[in-house]
């Protein structure tokens, strides 16, 4: 089922994208990709570090949250996982609503200073949540302003600041980072849950790399783009 529609998408693209050809053209030495200078941007390096603290919390949540509320919160599994879905439902307007926004301002900085404060705070919340309509308030908040709804501002501001000739090695740098937190960040909530015997302290690393990459933001140079 998974696959079928991959293979339709596969054609469309062959079939329907049609790249525009290019004269060659030489590139100078000093416009050419190379990797090291992507780590010479200060914004690019800030936007990785962001990148990976906000995919850290996010997947804390979508690999444990269903087994936090029924171990911790005493919920049936169908509970939990009814629950844990609300976050990508409501990710689905944020991510529209917070790029179009990002767009209008022609910055990316502001937009994100204002939603990962958001992120820190319904993360920590989930802890504290007592009843349902208190975990569903934190869960949708997250949804709206969480990693989904923050990564397209985030490749916005990548795009803005890397050069055309490594825009794509650019982008495959933010997704290593992106997916290297995937990997750590289950691992770890899993290691801490066993040393301590609660999921409580995983989510409150999760806050704290969080504030981590708050900080990192709050170091981006950015001069507003023209719409």
């Amino acid at each position: 089922m998974v696959a079928i529609p991959i293979v339709i998408i596969t054609l469309l693209m062959i079939c329907c994208i049609k790249e525009k050809g290019s004269a060659l053209v030489e590139i100078p030495n000093s416009q050419k990709t190379n990797f090291s200078k992507l780590f010479k941007n200060r914004n690019l390096v800030l936007a990785y570090i962001t990148i990976f603290c906000s995919i850290h919390g996010f997947f804390v949540i979508i690999t444990w949250l269903p087994n936090y509320l029924e171990v911790e919160k005493g919920m049936s599994k169908i509970e939990a996982s009814q629950i844990a879905s609300i976050v990508p439902w409501i990710s689905i307007i944020g991510t529209i609503l917070c790029s179009y926004i990002s767009d209008k301002l022609g910055r990316r900085k502001p937009v994100i200073l204002f939603m990962m404060p958001l992120s820190l705070i319904a993360i920590f919340s989930i802890v504290y949540c007592h009843s349902y309509i208190e975990l569903i308030a934190v869960l949708v908040l997250y949804g709206f302003i969480g990693k989904i709804s923050l990564n397209p501002v985030l490749i916005g501001l990548v795009a803005d600041n890397a050069l055309k000739v490594s825009l794509s090695t650019a982008f495959g740098l933010y997704n290593f980072f992106g997916m290297t937190a995937s990997i750590c960040a289950p691992y770890f909530t899993g290691l801490i849950a066993d040393k301590t015997g609660s999921l409580n302290s995983g989510f409150y690393l999760a806050a704290v790399i969080t504030m981590v990459g708050i900080t990192a933001m709050l170091f981006v140079r950015e001069r507003q783009t023209a719409n």
